[in-house]
């Protein structure tokens, strides 16, 4: 079954109907006043907010094209309606194409205009840097209104487990993908950015982001041309090399992407808490078993990948003083076990049955180059090993490929594949014989096997994690699961109706992350529903979510903010939903612990002892929370808490938070008397909280 994924964009509200683009500008600007942009975008598909859906972020400029060949940012001031402003000095010029985000370039009236996919970008989860083109359609006295359209794509790519040190991600393709391309008219067709445009000059992108302090999920989303791919490359990097590769992947024959579309590419799961590691002495004295690498899981349907630098004794010139992998049935030291084979560096193995070279019809699954020939030994001493192992429903996978340390003896590079029909679970882990390895990289992937045709159904899952700590949670608690989405084989989703969905009554949410079932009945149909589950660093506040005394429900640890620091903290809300304020309570104390003011995320704030004063007035706060939907929203939502220490004379406050169903929404307090550093934590009421990062 061959499946699209179509996404919905929201049409932000402006009076009025839709009208065709106009291909000319529009006129009567006032001098010297303030023009407003409002700005919608069309129904095409979708860009971005946490379920790639569409929303402008307050202060976010858009650079629109000016009579005078001129780029003019002009920045949004109200999220809801999609208004942008910009004052100008004197007469204003007339204005033509917009451009979202903002970028400089050079414009020529409405006939020719450039615009630039770039090669590299910020990080931030709360975008995806969606190219938007935006061109006028009527005029309402200082109002212009715009309306948007995707000039690209986007691919999204989501890696599990991302290490700590991790400082970017880079993306590549088989064609270009970034550059300046020039655009004509105003037309739909003439602002599509294809493959093929002149202009387009590089084929990778690079998404920098701060060097990871904890291990977690990201998710990236690279704008590109719309068109056909045959092949991606992707990675992760660090401070010395890239820590989780794909490359060279095929998906499903010609891969297409078509303006506007999001297309989500299988998750990446890097092996838990991994840091590079050796096995074996490294002067290469640990004989045969003597040491062993951690054994590694590949569940079905997923591919281990593992990469390390092989050490070799060569002693007496024997090709076995190499690796050797062992598959397995459990991790080694676990009962009952036993192998499915065990396979040398030099292409020899065995099985419980026999010797592997002469199993009939094992051996000649497999292929072997041999390009590495008499000089064997000193090629595998120092080479760099990729394996992988895919668990492919009752068949093992396996390919490993050993490429030479020196530069000229890259041509050597020896590869050795087979497949073998297993019984059971599959482990790989890798043993000594007078050698020893530096393991580099362990990740998983899901990807669809080329030789594959169909993508298949694999079940219903919940379309967002959920995190616990160190209680068990009743369903009671919890709420219905929400956003159910139908999983299929190549890692691609497609979004239910969670109200088809009843739950069994009595199901408990365990404290141990994994992935954890549930039951329900789903149109008639009595249906599992796996839902993903992480673990918190800490917990606080009501498992039932009663709170008698909310200062009595304080997040155990609390945390420094230097004069000139900020601090965020992650945290993950079960709410009673049962009044506005039902949510984690933020507090700014004193650099000795000392209480000063408590602020909730519904736009209340006060002293918490009196000694100080804080205006808790309009002024010094300001949020876009809708009152209407507020309370009914609290359950299951992400929530950042900000506080920042200005100059140590004020601080501010900031909620960031999502909704289950990616809406957001923000609480801002300001000019908060300090005296010096403050030290900053949370409290729960009516809520459990758990703290993610």
């Amino acid at each position: 079954m061959k499946k699209a994924l179509y996404l919905t964009a929201a049409i932000l509200a402006f009076a009025g109907c839709a009208k065709e683009p106009a291909a000319t500008s529009v006129n009567g600007i006032p001098e010297g006043k303030t023009v407003s942009i409002v700005a919608s975008l069309d129904g095409l598909k979708s860009t971005f907010n946490k379920t790639d859906g569409f929303a402008w972020r307050s202060g976010e400029n858009i650079s629109v094209g000016t009579g005078d060949g001129q780029y003019v940012d002009f920045s949004c001031t109200d999220t809801e309606n999609g208004v942008f402003t910009h004052t100008f000095a004197g007469t204003a010029p007339e204005l033509f194409v917009a451009v979202s985000p903002a970028q400089s370039g050079t414009f020529t009236f409405a006939e020719n205009y450039q615009v630039t996919l770039p090669s590299s970008y910020t990080f931030d989860r709360r975008t995806t840097n969606a190219l938007l083109i935006g061109t006028p359609v009527e005029s309402d006295g200082d109002n212009q209104r715009f309306e948007f359209k995707h000039a690209a794509a986007l691919l999204r790519v989501t890696y599990q487990n991302v290490p700590v040190g991790t400082k970017g991600f880079w993306f590549g393709a088989n064609t270009n993908i970034t550059g300046t391309v020039s655009l004509t008219g105003t037309d739909v067709a003439d602002v599509e950015i294809k493959n093929d445009n002149a202009g387009l000059t590089g084929t990778g992108v690079t998404i920098n982001f701060a060097e990871t302090t904890s291990e977690k999920d990201m998710t990236f989303y690279i704008p590109v041309p719309t068109g056909s791919y045959t092949e991606f490359q992707m990675n992760l990097w660090g401070d010395d090399s890239s820590i989780a590769e794909i490359t060279k992947k095929g998906f499903y024959g010609t891969f297409n992407i078509a303006r506007g579309e999001v297309k989500e590419l299988p998750a990446v799961t890097l092996a838990s808490n991994f840091t590079p590691y050796t096995v074996g002495a490294t002067d290469n004295t640990t004989a045969w078993w003597g040491a062993h690498s951690q054994s590694y899981q590949v569940p079905e349907g997923k591919t281990l990948h593992l990469e390390f630098y092989n050490y070799s004794s060569k002693s007496n010139n024997e090709t076995w003083h190499n690796w050797t992998a062992v598959f397995s049935t459990v991790a080694l030291g676990q009962d009952p076990y036993s192998e499915h084979l065990a396979l040398r560096a030099d292409y020899w193995g065995w099985t419980p049955a026999g010797d592997f070279n002469t199993l009939a019809g094992l051996r000649e699954k497999g292929t072997d180059t041999n390009l590495m020939g008499d000089d064997f030994v000193n090629l595998m001493d120092g080479a760099y090993v990729t394996m992988s192992l895919k668990n492919d429903n009752g068949v093992m996978r396996f390919k490993s490929v050993s490429t030479p340390a020196a530069e000229s003896d890259r041509a050597k590079t020896r590869t050795i594949t087979f497949d073998m029909e297993i019984s059971g679970d599959l482990y790989l882990f890798l043993t000594t014989d007078l050698s020893h390895f530096d393991i580099k990289k362990v990740w998983y992937s899901g990807y669809k096997a080329e030789e594959e045709e169909d993508i298949t159904f694999v079940g219903y899952r919940s379309g967002y994690n959920y995190y616990v700590y160190d209680a068990a949670l009743s369903l009671d608690v919890i709420g219905t699961p929400k956003r159910i989405v139908a999983a299929y084989s190549d890692g691609s989703t497609t979004e239910l109706t969670a109200a088809d969905f009843t739950f069994t009554a009595g199901q408990t949410l365990a404290a141990s992350a994994g992935d954890q079932v549930f039951t329900a009945t789903y149109k008639g149909e009595t249906v599992n529903v796996t839902i993903p589950v992480k673990k918190g660093k800490e917990a606080f506040g009501s498992t039932t979510l009663t709170t008698v005394n909310w200062w009595d429900n304080w997040q155990p640890t609390g945390y420094d903010v230097a004069v000139g620091a900020s601090l965020t903290t992650r945290y993950f809300v079960y709410s009673k939903c049962g009044e506005y304020y039902h949510g984690p309570y933020a507090h700014v104390n004193d650099a000795s612990w000392k209480g000063l003011t408590v602020f909730r995320w519904d736009n209340w704030g006060w002293n918490d002892d009196g000694s100080t004063a804080w205006d808790n007035t309009d002024a010094n706060k300001e949020s876009n929370w809708n009152w209407e939907t507020m309370k009914a929203y609290q359950n299951h939502c992400l929530t950042d808490i900000t506080w920042t220490n200005v100059g140590g004379t004020t601080a501010t406050v900031r909620y960031d938070v999502a909704y289950w169903n990616g809406e957001t929404h923000y609480q801002l307090y300001k000019n908060i008397n300090i005296n010096g550093g403050i030290c900053a934590n949370a409290a729960a009421d009516c809520c459990y909280v758990v703290v993610i990062e």
